[in-house]
């Protein structure tokens, strides 16, 4: 078996929905490469992140701490960083 190439970092990243987190890595620059139902692996940007489901846990955020800003300025970011420049 050969060796994978390594990453230069990891995170394992607990969340409370796979569904919606794998689209917003996508927008990010990341690929899944890899995991199954219960845990993604996302490569991008020389590293790598492991999203795997935060259960009901201490891990959980609670449904009234639930925020989309950190989300909206990410994608706002992303949208900029994408515009042309000239």
């Amino acid at each position: 078996m050969p060796i994978p190439a390594s990453v230069g970092a990891f995170a394992i990243v607990p969340i409370n929905s796979l569904a919606a987190a794998q689209p917003f890595w996508e927008l990010l620059g990341f690929q899944r490469t890899g995991g199954d139902a219960n845990y993604i692996i996302m490569t991008g940007w020389r590293c790598e992140v492991h999203l795997t489901r935060a259960g009901s846990g201490p891990w959980r955020v609670p449904e009234e701490h639930k925020s989309t800003i950190g989300l909206e300025f990410l994608l706002a970011r992303r949208k900029w960083m994408l515009l042309p420049r000239g």
